[in-house]
């Protein structure tokens, strides 16, 4: 019969609370890498589109076309506006995430009590035992 392996519960297993809270972390940080290439993207844009030779309200003083196409400036301030909002949910999940760890903690320890304590005893045998042939020599 082959020997089950022990495998000491990761934080995450152990509490479906702080795999939650570890869950929205990852979602909200994947989101915010998202935002950053998006804003990257458009920067790009902005920078490489022509430049006007003057304002769109000195166009429309002119009576000319007036180029109201800012969509690309727009969605950079959006964005910035969720970043910003990303960054503090973020921090209010490190603070959650810090409080439901002692609470994940205890059930690893009492999930992994009973094996720890059956390895310390066959330790404490095995030095016993050891000890006892020593004394012999």
């Amino acid at each position: 019969m082959k020997k089950q392996e022990f495998a000491v519960p990761s934080l995450a297993d152990a509490s479906p609370e702080y795999a939650d809270l570890l869950g929205k972390q990852a979602a909200l940080s994947a989101r915010q890498s998202e935002l950053a290439a998006e804003t990257k993207r458009l920067e790009k844009d902005i920078r490489t589109a022509p430049r006007k030779e003057y304002s769109a309200s000195v166009a429309a003083l002119l009576g000319e076309a007036v180029d109201t196409d800012n969509a690309p400036r727009r969605r950079v301030r959006e964005i910035a506006t969720e970043t910003a909002d990303i960054a503090a949910a973020l921090a209010v999940l490190a603070a959650r995430l810090q409080a439901a760890k002692g609470a994940a903690s205890t059930k690893v320890r009492a999930a992994v009590k009973p094996e720890y304590g059956r390895r310390v005893q066959a330790m404490a045998k095995s030095d016993r035992s050891a000890e006892g042939g020593a004394c012999r020599l």
